[in-house]
């Protein structure tokens, strides 16, 4: 016979059980924990009344606000808070935040964090903050200094590591020989973020292929474009895909791509744990990392190494110096033999490119005449991030216009319609003793009109050494081609590789001096520049349209069969595959 407590006498009245009651601090954290932001709102609200001498509390009252998008309420609270207590860093970080990417306003972000330097100058996350600030106004050198302090406070701070290892690029002569024994060295002390995963070796992959894709990307950004024909084609395959977004922005380009995966995992807010034992547990041949050191990087899951062989390709372009990154993927323009040494990492090849663009839906036919056969000169543009366009662009450009008297440039980017950053972007501009009468700068447009646009320029003058690679693919489409400058290292000769897809080599300089005299050459040969640029806008786009770069059934039988004979190379040199029984 089972024993049972003995059944409770009837009482009068009406009792009921209640949990135990939370104090009302505890109940706002709990609140603000289980992200309930409305009633977190409330609760602490309630409690700075009650407590109006707790900073920790009016500044979580303010985050209630800024989780619920309410920017401009938020930053009054902040203020309000650092009004009575300037000393409590956690609500100027936080207001820095707000103002850099809410309001976009970086400047007066980094006017609310350097007065924290003479009380908090010993906190690295100060100063990984000031350099966000200082690359959004385009210091770079700058930038790199604020994230060298906070690595030399912090050797594990991941963030300032990826931070200062993607701005290097924006230099003007990046040392990438220096860069990768910098990037190599420093990954050493990255610390892994949980205890090591159950070992699983490398195996032959089975008739269906698992590719593990993680990104913060997959939405409305460039790594999707670049992305979107090539998992269809692969899908088609018979290829299963799993896509772990990192990212916290979903958008009609991420619903798409849903469709195109088998398992499609949010995981912005998944520990590195977490995600890497979700990894694990859908038992990949193959993780492609498409973020690198870029937002929403997760080197931490990568550390705990959730699937046997793990590559980097897509979302970055340079080395990642960790162990636990098996391989980056290129082609033959973009890494040289002579360039491999710029990787820790071993250099797969495809055959022909490793990007494959996703033809724009919304794009208009091109435009068969070009504004130079309008009055007027040639007319340059660049579309790319300011950032890029560092002082030896600049003096390249200031050497181009002086040489053509009759050419004008359009620089057209959604940073200018940040005030902060269109100051500093004309201060450069003086600087460099550029004309601004020569000079429109743009602002930003959605992307079919973006498209549509390309009827404004003749010809995209490149950057160097962070060249396009989004907006040299969309103006090939378009009809419109690409002056390039290609410099040592994956990322430096990217446009060298798309122009060479469609057979546009001679767009390619290989020198400072060369890239100027090009374009000087354009702008002075009216008759023979007007012939060349309505040829390319008749042709161009059946071009791309059956070039490599746009070729997805190719790319996606290429892409594959390098995915398995790096699968089968990584199980015979770990071993060969599992015996019976083991993982």
């Amino acid at each position: 016979m089972t024993d049972r407590p003995a059944p409770t006498p009837p009482l009068s009245g009406q009792i009921r059980l209640v949990p135990p009651r939370r104090s009302p601090p505890a109940l706002a954290r709990a609140l603000f924990e289980q992200q309930r932001w409305p009633e977190a709102e409330a609760a602490y609200d309630s409690l700075r009344r009650q407590h109006p001498d707790d900073p920790d509390i009016a500044h979580r009252h303010a985050l209630t606000l800024l989780r619920q998008q309410r920017s401009q309420e938020a930053s009054q609270a902040l203020r309000e808070t650092l009004d009575r207590w300037p000393d409590f860093l956690p609500a100027r970080l936080n207001l820095a935040a707000v103002l850099r990417h809410a309001l976009r306003r970086p400047a007066e972000a980094l006017a609310v964090l350097t007065p924290a330097l003479t009380t908090h100058a010993g906190n690295p996350t100060l100063h990984f903050n000031m350099g966000r600030a200082r690359q959004d106004l385009l210091d770079t050198e700058g930038a790199l200094d604020s994230y060298r302090q906070a690595i030399t406070l912090d050797p594990h701070h991941v963030r300032a590591f990826s931070a200062y290892a993607f701005c290097s690029h924006y230099l003007p002569h990046p040392d990438l020989d220096a860069l990768r024994d910098w990037v190599t060295a420093h990954a050493r002390s990255m610390v892994r973020p949980g205890p090591p995963l159950p070992p699983r070796r490398a195996s032959p992959p089975g008739p269906r292929l698992r590719i593990g894709l993680l990104s913060g990307d997959l939405s409305d950004h460039p790594v999707a474009y670049f992305l979107e024909s090539a998992l269809a084609a692969l899908q088609r395959r018979g290829v299963e895909l799993f896509a772990y977004a990192t990212g916290d922005r979903s958008d009609a380009v991420s619903a798409r791509l849903q469709r195109l995966v088998t398992r499609w995992l949010p995981a912005s807010v998944m520990s590195e744990v977490e995600l890497a034992q979700a990894m694990a547990a859908d038992r990949l041949d193959v993780l492609l990392d498409l973020a690198g050191f870029t937002n929403h990087q997760r080197l931490g899951t990568l550390m705990m190494r959730p699937a046997p062989l793990q590559l980097s390709w897509l979302g970055y372009f340079g080395t990642l110096g960790l162990s636990e990154i098996d391989g980056v993927i290129a082609d033959p323009d973009s890494v040289p033999p002579q360039e491999q040494r710029f990787f820790s990492e071993r250099v797969f090849y495809l055959p022909r490119t490793r990007l494959c663009m996703s033809p724009p839906a919304d794009a208009p036919l091109p435009s068969p005449e070009p504004p130079l056969a309008r009055a007027g000169g040639l007319r340059f543009a660049c579309l790319q991030n300011v950032n890029k366009i560092n002082p030896r662009v600049l003096g390249a450009w200031q050497r181009i216009l002086d040489a053509a008297p009759q050419s004008t440039l359009l620089i057209r980017n959604r940073q200018l319609s940040q005030p902060d950053v269109r100051a500093a972007f004309e201060a450069r501009l003086d600087a460099c003793g550029i004309d601004r009468s020569r000079v429109e700068l743009g602002r930003p447009q959605p992307r079919a009109t973006h498209l549509a646009r390309h009827d404004d320029f003749d010809v995209l003058l490149d950057t160097f050494p962070y060249p396009g690679g989004t907006t040299t693919a969309e103006a090939l489409w378009m009809g419109v081609p690409t002056l390039t400058l290609a410099t040592p290292g994956l990322l430096g000769r990217q446009g060298q590789s798309l122009l060479h897809q469609v057979g546009l080599d001679d767009w390619v300089t290989h020198s400072d001096d060369a890239y100027v005299e090009r374009a000087v050459a354009l702008a002075n040969d009216r008759e023979g520049t007007l012939a060349t640029l309505r040829h390319l806008r008749g042709t161009l786009r059946e071009t791309a349209r059956t070039s490599p770069l746009f070729d997805a059934e190719a790319f996606a039988r290429d892409f594959e069969a390098l995915l398995r004979r790096a699968c089968t190379e990584a199980a015979g040199a770990r071993g060969g595959p599992p015996p019976a029984g083991a993982s």
